[in-house]
């Protein structure tokens, strides 16, 4: 019986993920669990991996199918939020995977605005060597304008 509280409605499989559990992965996927399931807000398993740099986990949803361009609700990638929090071994694995560096979220971010408002100069110099350009968010921000605002 589960007694914790759900979140976003977020399944075993994105539970699982998130709190870096890998042979609970693996045996969800291997009983059917789908890797593309997402939450209230549109997050995967995938996602959720990324945001807590669970790079294991990661890659083994990556080879049983997870989409690495689905988004959630606000448009962000797993690239986006992989790069947001400086997972510069999941950033590269997922550029190496082609996934999309100037992706635009809905409101016109890119991983590169993600990276520098976190702060990881190792990361913005990947994204820059995978081609990231430098355009303006829906707000008129720049990835540098967004660095230096943000500090």
């Amino acid at each position: 019986m589960f007694d914790g509280e759900m979140i976003e409605c977020a399944s075993p499989l994105w539970c699982a993920a998130a709190a870096g559990h890998l042979a609970l992965v693996k045996l969800l996927v291997k009983h059917g669990a789908r890797v593309n399931s997402i939450t209230q807000t549109h997050s995967t398993p995938l996602r959720a991996a990324c945001f807590d740099g669970h790079f294991d986990i990661v890659r083994f949803l990556v080879t049983h199918g997870a989409d690495i361009e689905m988004s959630n609700r606000h448009g962000h990638t797993s690239l986006m939020i992989a790069c947001y929090k400086g997972h510069i071994k999941i950033v590269k694995f997922l550029l190496a995977l082609k996934a999309n560096v100037n992706r635009k979220s809905k409101k016109g971010n890119t991983a590169l605005h993600d990276c520098a408002e976190s702060g990881s100069l190792e990361v913005v110099k990947v994204l820059i060597e995978h081609g990231a350009r430098m355009g303006v968010d829906s707000y008129g921000m720049s990835p540098l304008l967004t660095a230096a605002v943000t500090g």
